[in-house]
């Protein structure tokens, strides 16, 4: 077993995997109103913790983990899941347990007898194969499929390379699983209160603080239009007449999601945006 670690912390304690040094592993955060009913801790790896905790009429195991991912070779995944079946045996069957953590596997949304219920996430991998076999095998249920959730709480984690997880639209995930002929409901929604300014020369400035600048194209594409309609001697006459139209928003990568980016130089290149500003949260050799 690998050395497991206690720290404190303003009422709280700090159980981890990661040896002495705390430099790698995985962990439990406990309140101190728990921790005199901690039996014990063992540490079977970096990536697999088990904590037994003292209860009422029985004791509740936790194990935290955090799996390989699907580059990793069959002997080091049969390592991890065999650390798991070491952990699992250390607890008695009629005691309570919780397995947490990461399993770097997507188990999809088709429900899998009393395993796995319709509320997962992605297509499902070599690794959420692997994971809902170990739990057939083992009578544990993939607890967080069993529970409707937006897509954005289901994923947490980075795959290899930087790529990111995957993010499926409101729609766009559903879409892609239709098969031809299907009937896609579709409704139109009137928002009376957003809009631009019935005062043409009012300065307007657009944020989309992690909620996203689509919804703000309408305003810059209909400042576009107005400014064509309107029959001036000069561009910088047209120019004049509007108040300065601005956008601030964030996203994670200049390269992955900053889908507006073009259409953005394109409408401040007219004069149509007076200014936009992007604040990226991973951009590479950038700081948030």
């Amino acid at each position: 077993m690998e050395r497991s670690r206690k720290d404190n912390i303003r009422w709280h304690e700090i159980i981890n995997s990661g040896g002495t040094e705390s430099e790698k592993g995985v962990g439990i955060i406990v309140e101190q109103t728990v921790t005199k009913a901690i039996k014990g801790y063992w540490a079977l790896s970096d990536r697999v913790l088990l904590v037994k905790i003292a209860g009422k009429p029985v004791d509740l195991n936790i194990i935290q983990v955090y799996a390989l991912t699907a580059n990793s070779n069959d002997e080091d995944l049969d390592k991890f899941y065999n650390e798991l079946d070491t952990a699992k045996t250390q607890c008695k069957s009629q005691d309570p347990l919780i397995i947490m953590g990461d399993f770097n596997a997507k188990v999809d949304t088709e429900k899998v007898d009393d395993i796995v219920e319709k509320h997962g996430l992605g297509i499902r991998n070599e690794l959420g194969e692997k994971l809902i076999k170990w739990c057939e095998t083992n009578n544990i249920i993939v607890g967080n499929t069993w529970f409707q959730q937006p897509p954005r709480r289901k994923w947490t984690w980075k795959s290899p390379g930087g790529a990111g997880p995957i993010h499926e639209g409101v729609c766009s995930g559903w879409l892609n699983k239709c098969p031809p002929g299907t009937t896609v409901p579709c409704m139109v929604r009137a928002a009376p209160t957003f809009h631009l300014p019935e005062d043409r020369e009012l300065p307007v400035i657009m944020v989309g603080p992690g909620t996203g600048i689509a919804p703000f194209r309408s305003f810059w594409q209909q400042r576009s239009i107005d400014m064509e309609m309107l029959s001036t001697p000069s561009e910088e006459d047209k120019t004049t007449v509007f108040g300065p139209l601005t956008m601030y928003f964030g996203c994670r990568s200049s390269t992955q999601d900053n889908i507006y980016s073009d259409e953005l130089q394109e409408y401040h290149k007219k004069s149509v945006l007076t200014q936009f500003h992007v604040a990226l949260s991973r951009e590479p050799n950038m700081p948030k």
